[in-house]
């Protein structure tokens, strides 16, 4: 058959060879093999996603979908040696495909994020000074992974990672830090540039050379599609024969290519940097080009008669696919772009910070019909900068991205198994509105208590909603208390210079009493046997929770101050005991005397009391003054011991029974430490990751289990070591876990744009 003949054939039967949403097309053949050396041509469906692009055509069309609205984070795992940068994975029945920086390859089961293999792609060779090998997404193909490092090209087995072949390009310039392209596969063909060097078609079985042309310059991944090769090179658009290379057109005006070519509906899309145009597939007559006045970034996207680009700065646009005419351009998104990926309606980019400030990089999804920013996510750390970015990654109804650290995220469009609800409690907000955090919720009655900033919100516990609101003049900015019906919450009065503490009904959130104070109130708390405790520059006031009136009064002087606390107030039947910079106190209840006090050189930063013995943790400055954990004797403040877990500082301390839990590492490895109770001695420990947010809370100690959060995530551990859950948040977590009796609760924040997105979110402790 004639090969014009043979191409109009493969046009008319909608055989769109490695095209899926192309010109009607429903699959994609990739060539698998089966049964040996047998090429079979299956179909994907939205949950594979196996090659740079999604298809053979380079559209980065899914035929699934994606998150529309702020996604949760499923989850997060780090992949790979850790603290490289990752390719968004390649995805092939429920196994995620991975190459990261340093040429490590993995294969990991999506579902329980458990590695079933990793290689080493290096052979070898060790990484030049300042060399990174390229973060390509790998193609997945039957039973064969093909990924490169360092100018090789390798088949590994899917099964094991075991090698199948390999194919060293002798002529590729080494020195570069970007050798090869993605590889595209069609009939058992694969189709790979090397930069300086040409386009080869290897055969899939043993990687032998079947043809190649030769070509200079940067080069990006060919499309193939109806029979036909396409690549980009220094001097122009090339379309071959896709079974022998000769050559069909060349179009020398398209020189300097900045991004892989993409094919769809006859048509082929390319830019120069400086235009985006559109080629007929069959001849290479131009049908129309667009001047954009701006450098263009990364590959582009094709979905429903629509290219979707994106410029060097990061701002995606839009294009009708048959005339060229801007449909919309977006300002919103900054950062050197990535390849844009489309599903469902939204187009998808990663953006990283080489060009941007932090509040401009992250995933976004976007409107396809209007370019509108539905929705931006921030992961730990993203840089995807490259001459061929990683596009977003679209399967099952999910979105995946990597970042720096070798992380790959998981963004759902809906809570995942364990997750009860995430409620919004402040977006777009700045830090200053936050004030230092205090978002902790409290939980009463069928109901959690949460501060909005200027509002208390109360959320009913099972469904997540909204039950009422308490909106005041004031600025609110200590978490709220729940206590026998009575939510307690403290705010900065308007112009009047008097902090106030309002007592709310749980029910109704109406206004039961208020108290003026005269400066500011740094704590509260509230007993079961209805006192409210509020410290106020150097002032300790109780007050009768029911009236409000106060009890009695505790005032420093200028010999002997009564210091801001830095832990948080215990209540025990005798005592209100806390820790401060230099002392720990233990102050009568009935009268507010102070029975005994600590003095120590150095900083309090946790208090538990059970059985008559208050555990801190104390924060040393030198070897002299280490960071120790103490036991005390309630009844007079005599030490019992004292021990050093190691020379990190301790964030926070919890006891249940003969159990003694304290967090260390803010702002470096997360750790959790069981110690005994009776004398300090070390039980074991959870050593977390030292990549991420770095940010520690204290422990939490409920029914022989500890919760702590850690790195955006929620832990979980029994009283053996045994980790039992962990969940996921979208942003920073820096206040202890609430927990309930069936939930835990924790606040979540999340830079968002210059602005902070804030929610509650509710885990199912039985999950």
């Amino acid at each position: 058959m004639p090969e014009d003949t043979r191409r109009t054939f493969l046009k008319t039967v909608g055989l769109a060879v490695g095209a899926t949403g192309i010109a009607g097309a429903t699959g994609t053949n990739l060539g698998v093999l089966a049964d040996g050396d047998t090429p079979s041509t299956p179909l994907l469906d939205d949950e594979s996603w196996t090659t740079f692009q999604y298809d053979a055509a380079n559209t980065g069309h899914s035929p699934g979908s994606a998150p529309s609205e702020y996604p949760f984070v499923e989850w997060s795992k780090q992949i790979g040696d850790g603290g490289d940068i990752i390719s968004p994975p390649t995805i092939v029945d429920g196994t995620g495909y991975t190459v990261d920086t340093n040429g490590t390859l993995t294969a990991f089961d999506l579902e329980t994020r458990e590695t079933d293999w990793q290689v080493s792609l290096q052979n070898g060779t060790p990484q030049k000074d300042g060399q990174q090998t390229h973060n390509l997404s790998p193609t997945i193909v039957g039973d064969v992974v093909l990924a490169s490092v360092h100018g090789v090209l390798h088949a590994r087995n899917i099964s094991d990672g075991s090698v199948q072949w390999t194919k060293a390009f002798d002529n590729a310039d080494t020195e570069n830090n970007w050798i090869l392209s993605p590889t595209t596969v069609t009939d058992g063909t694969v189709y790979v540039s090397a930069d300086e060097d040409g386009l080869y078609a290897l055969d899939l079985v043993d990687g032998s050379e079947r043809w190649s042309v030769d070509a200079s310059g940067e080069m990006y991944a060919p499309a193939v599609v109806d029979g036909m090769a396409y690549f980009v090179a220094d001097d122009g658009i090339h379309a071959l024969d896709a079974d022998d290379g000769t050559e069909q057109w060349h179009v020398e005006e398209n020189r300097n290519p900045h991004a892989a070519l993409t094919v769809a509906d006859g048509r082929v899309y390319a830019d120069n940097r400086e235009y985006v145009m559109a080629y007929d597939a069959d001849d290479g007559t131009e049908r129309w080009s667009y001047d954009g006045s701006d450098y263009f970034g990364g590959s582009s996207a094709y979905a429903d008669g629509t290219l979707f680009c994106i410029t060097e700065s990061g701002n995606p646009f839009a294009l009708d696919g048959a005339t060229g005419t801007r449909l919309w351009h977006s300002s919103e998104v900054g950062g050197s772009s990535s390849s844009l990926s489309v599903a469902d309606g939204i187009v998808y980019v990663v953006n990283d910070g080489v060009f941007a400030t932090k509040d401009e990089i992250g995933a976004f999804g976007l409107d396809a019909k209007t370019g509108d920013v539905l929705w931006r996510y921030q992961p730990r750390d993203v840089s995807h900068y490259a001459y061929q970015p990683a596009s977003p990654t679209i399967a099952d109804g999910t979105l995946y991205v990597g970042d720096d650290m070798g992380y790959v995220y998981a963004l759902a469009p809906t809570a995942p198994d364990g997750t009860n609800w995430r409620f919004e409690i402040a977006s777009e907000t700045t830090e200053e509105f936050i004030r230092n955090s205090n978002l902790s919720p409290a939980v009463g009655e069928e109901t959690v208590y949460s501060r909005t900033g200027w509002d208390v919100v109360a959320i009913n516990d099972e469904s997540g909603t909204e039950r009422w609101r308490f909106e005041e003049e004031i600025e609110l900015y200590l978490a709220p208390v729940s206590a026998n019906g009575t939510v307690f919450v403290v705010g900065e009065g308007d112009n009047t210079g008097e902090d106030l503490l309002y007592a709310l009904d749980e029910q109704a959130g109406t206004v039961q009493w208020r108290h003026s104070f005269d400066s500011r109130v740094h704590q509260i708390t509230a007993s079961e046997d209805g006192t409210v405790y509020a410290y106020s520059d150097e002032q300790l006031f109780a007050l009768d929770a029911d009236t409000g009136k106060q009890e009695w009064v505790l005032t420093g002087d200028d010999c002997s101050p009564i210091h801001s606390p830095r832990t948080d107030f215990v209540v025990t039947d005798d005592d209100i005991l806390y820790g401060a910079y230099s002392h720990l106190y233990a102050i009568d209840r009935t009268d507010g005397t102070i029975r005994w006090s600590v003095y120590h050189r150095l900083m309090y930063t946790g208090l538990a009391v059970e059985d008559g013995i208050a555990y801190v943790g104390v924060n040393g400055t030198s070897d002299d003054e280490p960071n120790n954990v103490l036991a005390f004797d309630v009844a007079d403040g005599s030490e019992l011991w004292s021990t050093q877990v190691t020379d990190m500082p301790i964030d926070g301390i919890a006891v249940d029974g003969d159990s003694l839990y304290a967090t260390l590492g803010f702002g470096e490895t997360p750790l959790l430490v069981q110690l005994s109770a009776d004398d300090g001695t070390e039980r074991w420990r959870f050593e977390g990751n030292a990549e991420g947010d770095g940010v520690v809370t204290a422990p939490v100690a409920v029914d022989d289990t500890v919760y702590f959060a850690a790195n955006r995530r929620v832990y979980a551990f029994d009283s053996d070591g045994n980790r039992t859950e962990r969940w996921e948040t979208t942003g920073t977590i820096a206040e202890s876990p609430v927990v309930a009796d069936d939930a835990v609760y924790v606040p979540s924040v999340e830079q968002v744009g210059s602005g902070l997105l804030c929610f509650v979110y509710s885990f199912d402790r039985d999950e």
